[in-house]
């Protein structure tokens, strides 16, 4: 007999998170008797090393190491298609629960048959309102679509994955999300927005690899990826979409620390000017602005910012 949850991580090159994590959630899941699954992305760190540590603490947790990198899509799908449960938990190297969140995770799913659960995320759906179950595409796309770019936030049922398209989102950016849209767009799909539930994020530095390429991937390739969606979903809903992953991300805040990193410069506004007109959701004439300020005041106001933030959370924790 399946169990109902699986948790499925894929890592590449972050040893350092995924011992943080394992950490965590180990002693968590052995108590529910929770199968983990970890996909290996041939990395070239000590990820290896660590897995057998935890290996050695709790015998269900199964690891993979692919022979090449076999990049983040295919390493997303090799964990949905090899894992066995009923529902299969997509969770990022960076991202870990607690015992009550999963708890309520587990009721849920026995209490029903859901094709998706989308979990909350701490600093990012508090404002979306209480639960819900999504029986409309339209809605979900335009409400919750910029928030399911969020891979450690997606839950899926395994009847659902086998007929999940994924070749159609390979190098997309958004495979996770886009198979779940794919999918429930041709089919009466129950999904539910578990918001009670927040996933949390490391508060450690981590190596974000898009981090330089931000305009690339939130302006052009999510643009390009929403429009690129089924004909059932409406125009209004992949707009409301886009503009809210915009909302989010490309903050006036946001902006000038791109620009202090030297990510954002007019050059770049010129390069991605239609997408940014598409998705970023500040007056051209304030990113012009900010694309062209003098990087150096904006570095130093970022490392006070930095060390402001970090003295306020020493400060609550004590």
């Amino acid at each position: 007999m399946k169990p109902l949850l699986a948790i499925c991580i894929p890592t590449f090159n972050r040893d350092y998170l995924l011992d943080k994590i394992l950490e965590q959630v180990v002693p968590i899941v052995m108590e529910f008797g929770i199968p983990v699954y970890i996909s290996d992305n041939a990395s070239p760190d000590n990820t290896g090393a660590v897995v057998r540590k935890y290996q050695a603490l709790y015998s269900n947790i199964n690891y993979f190491r692919q022979e090449t990198n076999i990049g983040p899509d295919k390493n997303f799908e090799f964990l949905l298609t090899h894992s066995e449960a009923k529902y299969k938990w997509l969770i990022h190297d960076s991202s870990y629960f607690l015992r009550k969140d999963l708890e309520v995770i587990l009721s849920a799913l026995a209490s029903d048959n859901y094709d998706f659960v989308v979990i909350g995320s701490k600093g990012r759906t508090e404002r979306l309102g209480s639960d819900r179950v999504y029986l409309d595409s339209n809605d979900l796309l335009q409400e919750l679509g910029w928030h399911m770019t969020l891979v450690s936030c997606l839950i899926y049922a395994d009847r659902a994955i086998q007929d999940l398209n994924f070749e159609r989102y390979y190098h997309s950016r958004f495979l996770q999300t886009g198979v779940i849209f794919e999918y429930i767009a041709f089919k009466r799909c129950q999904v539910l927005f578990l918001n009670s539930v927040k996933v949390k994020d490391l508060p450690i530095p981590k190596r974000d690899n898009w981090l330089p390429i931000s305009f690339e991937v939130f302006a052009k390739d999510w643009y390009l990826f929403v429009m690129s969606l089924p004909l059932s979903y409406s125009f209004y809903a992949k707009r409301k979409c886009i503009l809210a992953h915009g909302k989010y991300f490309f903050t006036i805040v946001t902006l000038m620390s791109l620009r202090s990193r030297g990510y954002f410069s007019y050059r770049i506004f010129v390069k991605y000017y239609f997408f940014i007109r598409q998705t970023v959701p500040i007056p051209l004439m304030v990113s012009v602005a900010i694309s062209i300020l003098p990087r150096r005041p904006l570095s130093l106001l970022g490392i006070c910012a930095r060390h402001i933030r970090q003295y306020s959370r020493l400060h609550r924790e004590c």
